[in-house]
């Protein structure tokens, strides 16, 4: 009798099984999908989302509707399942479709997974430079004004101590021309803002931040930096957000806003980008529940934010909440777009916060590779530190680094112009975020806090991303195949005066031309102060005078594209160098108040015109040593010109 038990539960399993597989084999087992509820899963985190909160819904409903429903269709044929001792279930593989997973992805308008024929051949031609809107050709354009410049290339001497900077002027034949400002971007949603604030905990954490008395005017928006995502197609934008409930002068909070905009500069509102490195299985897992729910609902946004981010939204920064009088969180953004290796784009925002050293230094965030489990551990981020020699003579404040890579297809490293005067270069792993200096151009024991000031009136501060001069394009310029092929990049930054006649002080843009020659860098050109012929906003926000309430400030942010096509004539090496139709965008701001837009054509004309000279030329191809001689005494004249600039503003601005 002891042997019939054993027996009897080994024949009522096997029953068990076959019961069970039956069931699996007859009943349709979409049908058993279909009538299932979804179980309800809280949210990672302290924070549990209430589903009756005013988050924003930016689609609309019958428009979202019809793409939830019946998005995705999982393989529900009959599989082989396998009897699991441990847990006494009979577990069946979840059959995954890689093609329906893609269709699904386009259909929700993110990027597959796997690229189609058509889809490689495009990413075969990628361009990180951006595209020009397709009216350009409508918009109006104007010379600029003032385009005085100064460069020690031009005229093979030196500029001594008590030399003339008229010897360095640069006043080039070919004229940059500009549009007017367009406004960009159009604010923030508030309702959005004070959700993330409850969300992240920083409402309960920060004792200057009151969610029930905050008014959407304590809140400012500016800086916006963009960059193009070409497989994507359209562009990124990270603006910082700045709460100053009582004394704008006196920020509480920073963080940053992160918009999308399509080839025209419409901003795409409710579009979600998928992150990068989500496998198939995860894909399939939220598919199934978005397709299974339908129709349209916060329990499917919910899902989706686990493959994917939606715009516009909040970069979720973690950052210490001790004040020490400075603002919290992170400031002054700026984006620039890498290639992943996999023909796909990733941007990194560039920006700075208290570290928990105490000091303020500068990090990377990667908005579009997918957070963590935890809530709280918001967006993956990286601190840049100094390493080796570079950690000797360092900013006591870190900010304002100019990023670029100097090989974007696949880059691991990025580089940074740390310092322009002097001229300073660094590159910092993007691995593990350590830093080594590549040149160095202080002299003694100078400092890099203003070593050059004129003095104590006016200081050089960083500006926008570099962006780089085509090789292809440098070529012709040099024209001779037997010389070695040197770097160029453009970019803007900006002049900070005081004591000018402008407001408290003020801030203007200027265009400058990096160049690298046999691994040492220089900077062959730089502009006065411009202002595009712009009437800057006050800092007041309601007039354009050079008021004494806070400073005059006309900020440049980034150069989100850069395109450039080449005329059917014209010839470099001759008179005739017009031979670029070019097209480049700036982000800008005003007192820091706002984002816009300026189109500059002409760019690559004016620095192929440059090069035209003969000792020009030879000083770009020849190996040197570092010009640190030759990039001062250009700084010291534009210094010197753009506190006159200041004085003449001030005196059509009072």
């Amino acid at each position: 009798m002891r042997l019939m038990f054993p027996i009897l539960g080994t024949n009522k399993l096997v029953i068990a099984i076959l019961s069970l597989l039956i069931i699996y084999l007859v009943w349709p087992i979409n049908r058993i999908e279909k009538e299932q509820k979804p179980a309800r899963r809280a949210p990672t985190g302290d924070f549990v989302i209430d589903e009756n909160a005013g988050l924003i819904d930016d689609v609309d409903e019958s428009e979202e509707a019809s793409i939830y429903d019946d998005l995705y269709e999982p393989i529900v044929k009959p599989v082989r399942g396998s009897y699991n001792p441990d847990t006494g279930n009979i577990e069946v593989p979840q059959v995954i479709n890689p093609t329906m997973i893609d269709d699904a992805l386009r259909r929700l308008s993110m990027r597959p997974l796997r690229k189609n024929a058509d889809e490689q051949a495009e990413a075969a031609h990628f361009d990180f430079n951006g595209v020009r809107i397709e009216k350009y050709n409508k918009i109006k354009m104007t010379p600029l004004t003032h385009e005085l410049a100064f460069t020690a290339l031009t005229k093979g001497k030196d500029l001594g101590d008590s030399g003339v900077c008229k010897d360095l002027e640069y006043i080039s034949q070919e004229k940059i021309v500009r549009s007017d400002p367009l406004a960009i971007g159009y604010g923030f949603r508030f309702q959005y803002l004070k959700d993330y604030l409850k969300k992240s905990g920083y409402a309960q954490k920060i004792a200057q931040v009151d969610l029930k008395h905050m008014k959407k005017s304590d809140w400012y928006m500016f800086s916006g930096s963009a960059t193009w995502l070409p497989d994507v197609q359209c562009y990124i934008m990270a603006s910082r957000l700045m709460y100053a409930p009582k004394l704008r002068g006196s920020p509480v909070v920073s963080l940053i806003w992160m918009q999308l905009f399509d080839k025209e500069w419409k901003e795409l509102i409710g579009r979600r980008i998928r992150y990068l490195g989500v496998t198939d299985e995860e894909v399939d897992n939220v598919l199934r529940d978005v397709s299974l729910i339908g129709g349209k609902g916060k329990a499917v946004e919910h899902r989706l934010d686990k493959i994917s981010i939606k715009f516009p939204t909040v970069l979720d920064i973690p950052f210490i909440v001790k004040n020490d009088g400075s603002p919290l969180g992170p400031e002054d953004p700026r984006i620039i777009s890498k290639g992943t290796g996999t023909n796909d784009t990733e941007p990194i925002i560039l920006f700075n916060m208290l570290a928990s050293s105490k000091r303020r230094s500068m990090f990377a965030a990667f908005p579009l590779q997918k957070p963590a489990p935890s809530y709280d551990s918001g967006a993956n981020i990286l601190q840049f530190r100094h390493g080796g020699s570079s950690s000797l003579t360092i900013k006591a404040v870190e900010k304002n680094w100019m990023p670029f890579f100097e090989n974007p297809s696949n880059p691991t490293e990025i580089s940074f112009l740390y310092s322009i005067d002097p001229l300073v270069m660094f590159r910092c792993s993007l691995r593990n975020g350590k830093c080594e200096k590549v040149q160095d151009d202080v002299i003694g024991t100078g400092s890099y806090d203003g070593l050059h000031k004129h003095p104590d009136t006016i200081v050089l501060r960083g500006g926008t991303n570099l962006m780089p001069v085509p090789q292809d394009k440098i070529r012709k310029i040099i024209n001779d195949d037997s010389k070695p092929l040197p770097h160029l990049w453009v970019g803007f930054l900006k002049t900070h005066a005081w004591n000018c006649g402008c407001g408290t002080s003020i801030y203007r843009p200027i265009m400058y031309i990096l160049s690298k020659v046999g691994g040492v860098y220089r900077v062959d050109l730089m502009t006065e102060s411009l202002d595009f012929d712009m009437d800057v906003l006050a800092f007041n926000g309601k007039d354009t005078k050079c008021g004494k309430d806070g400073p005059n400030v006309l900020t440049p942010n980034s150069i989100p594209f850069w395109d450039i096509k080449e005329k059917a004539h014209g010839l470099l090496g001759g008179k005739n160098s017009d031979i670029y139709n070019d097209f480049m965008g700036l982000t800008i701001s005003e007192a820091d108040r706002n984002v816009k837009l300026i189109f500059l054509r002409n760019v690559m004309n004016y620095i192929a015109g440059l090069y035209q000279n003969k000792h020009a030329q030879d000083s770009l191809t020849s190996p040197h040593t570092q010009y640190r001689k030759e990039t001062r005494d250009v700084e010291r004249c534009v210094l010197r010109e753009s506190i006159n600039y200041c004085k003449r503003y001030a005196r059509s601005h009072s």
